[in-house]
């Protein structure tokens, strides 16, 4: 269920034990505070969509980045 999913996030793997061959293009933020949401400035973290793998901010910024060259590898 969705709606208990809070406490697994934060046991779920590193990026890097999640499906090697991932190329986590499909990145879902996630705020803390509800007045955040929407705004993805504001979020604390990101999930891939494909693979699970849980990012920082930072991280999110870093893999959208370089999507394009990691795609046309």
């Amino acid at each position: 269920m969705k709606w208990f999913r809070r406490g697994r996030e934060k046991d779920a793997p590193p990026a890097t034990e999640n499906a090697p061959g991932c190329q986590h293009v499909v990145l879902l933020p996630h705020w803390d505070l509800p007045e955040n949401m929407g705004q993805e400035k504001l979020a604390n973290s990101f999930t891939c969509q494909v693979c699970g793998a849980r990012f920082s901010p930072d991280e999110a910024q870093r893999l959208r980045e370089t999507e394009a060259e990691r795609l046309r590898a």
